[in-house]
């Protein structure tokens, strides 16, 4: 008969290693990954990260995460297919590959595809031009946030894009 994984008789670092196990797995098969449904979102970006690294034989610190908007194409072993987000102050031109304005509060982003790339170390947290640091929170309460991820901004002013309260939101709730 099968046990019930929840059963008390396993500790709680055990229920938390098989919850890992089952998260990466799913995610591992690409069939996606809700980051608003998690009950630690910011761990699973952090095991997608230390994933990518001991696959590849890298420094955590030479790791940048991309993200762009999944396109139906063959996702490889360094991404990560994330689905239920939602992007405020702005939206993504697809053809363009980048933000753009609108008069919309909130925009309901198709799957997304979360890429850890290898950079040089100088470049990690530096914001080039053409590109934002957006934060990403757990829900519109902006009150917990994730972490940050740049996007790519074209010619709109970082200046706009902030005082319209760019973000992307994990839980629309």
């Amino acid at each position: 008969s099968r046990r019930d994984l929840t059963n008390s008789h396993l500790s709680s670092q055990s229920k938390n290693s098989v919850i890992f196990y089952f998260i990466m797995s799913y995610s591992l098969e690409k069939k996606g990954v809700w980051m608003g449904g998690l009950l630690f979102p910011e761990a699973y970006l952090t095991a997608t990260r230390q994933y990518v690294a001991q696959n590849n034989k890298w420094s955590l610190e030479e790791l940048d995460l991309r993200v762009d908007i999944y396109e139906n194409e063959e996702l490889d072993d360094d991404s990560f297919l994330i689905t239920g987000m939602i992007m405020a102050g702005a939206t993504w031109d697809r053809s363009k590959k980048k933000l753009g304005l609108t008069d919309e509060l909130s925009y309901h982003l198709p799957n997304l595809k979360f890429k850890w790339v290898k950079i040089d170390k100088a470049e990690r947290g530096v914001e080039k031009e053409g590109e934002i640091l957006t934060p990403v929170y757990l829900n519109k309460s902006r009150r917990n946030l994730l972490f940050s991820i740049k996007l790519q901004s074209g010619d709109i002013p970082r200046t706009i894009l902030y005082q319209k309260g760019l973000a992307l939101i994990a839980c629309d709730n």
